[in-house]
């Protein structure tokens, strides 16, 4: 019995040097140590693409969030506007989603061809793309907030909840639109100590 352990431990050990002898031939090898550099050095780039790729949607995306939730408030203050002035409110939903759909549809059109091919032109103009859009929603922001605070102020002293509510117009007006302004400079690739 213990022959046979011997014979196979014997086997067990000469697959080992086989095995360990397949290593050394591919180790001792310049074309497989070129070949396996290669793949490394492919894998790596498309690891690296794709992570700067997925990077500028990770930065990018929360600014879409952030425009469509603003965008959105902006409907609901000028529905109030255009409702109080007896004005029909029909178109102002179907501006609202088209306004997102291309702001969305642009800005995946960018993230595609940023993955297809890495342009840094492209990144350059995916942030004044964002300016734009963000330039565009702070002077919407003025445009109705102020627009719906001048017609509070007009309401009769009287009313309950006025003062109220014209301070509340009055400060989201104010805030959003500063904030807008200031995402629209900070994100102008004329600051080249602002490009990350």
């Amino acid at each position: 019995m213990e022959e046979g352990n011997g014979v196979g431990a014997a086997a067990i050990v000469i697959k080992l040097k086989t095995a360990s002898n397949w290593w050394r031939g591919i180790n001792d090898s310049p074309l497989w140590q070129d070949r396996i550099f290669h793949i490394l050095a492919a894998l790596f780039g498309l690891v690296s693409a794709v992570a700067l790729i997925v990077q500028h949607i990770f930065l990018d995306m929360p600014s879409l969030v952030f425009f469509t939730t603003y965008a959105l408030l902006i409907l609901f203050w000028a529905e109030i506007y255009y409702q109080a002035r007896a004005v029909s409110t029909d178109g102002l939903r179907p501006c609202f989603f088209s306004i997102n759909a291309e702001v969305y549809t642009i800005q995946i059109a960018i993230w595609l061809v940023l993955w297809w091919k890495f342009i840094p032109v492209l990144v350059i103009l995916s942030k004044m793309f964002f300016a734009g859009v963000s330039l565009f929603a702070a002077l919407v922001f003025l445009l109705y907030g102020g627009r719906l605070f001048i017609m509070l102020q007009r309401f009769p002293v009287e009313s309950k909840g006025r003062h109220k509510k014209l301070q509340e117009v009055g400060y989201v007006t104010t805030i959003c639109f500063s904030c807008f302004l200031v995402r629209c400079i900070m994100v102008d690739p004329s600051f080249p100590f602002l490009l990350y």
